[in-house]
């Protein structure tokens, strides 16, 4: 339908960082654990240092949240 353009050859071998990108991702079981009481599983995470620091000089907050209620506390330092 065009002119002009070469054609496209087909490679048979494909290296295997291609086959590893083409790769799906395992699925994630659906039996997942979840607390039943207060502060039976806590997530946390660290977030710093940040350049621009808060008005009581910290560079650094602390972030802890129960798996069972969704309450969070975040902590500055």
């Amino acid at each position: 339908m065009t002119y002009g353009l070469p054609d496209i050859q087909e490679q048979d071998d494909i290296c295997e960082a291609c086959q590893l990108e083409n790769h799906t991702r395992v699925v994630f079981p659906d039996i997942a654990f979840r607390a039943s009481l207060k502060l039976q599983l806590m997530h946390t995470d660290v977030c710093g240092p940040i350049h621009n620091e808060s008005l009581n000089g910290s560079k650094y907050f602390f972030l802890f949240v129960d798996d069972y209620n969704r309450f969070c506390w975040v902590y500055f330092s």
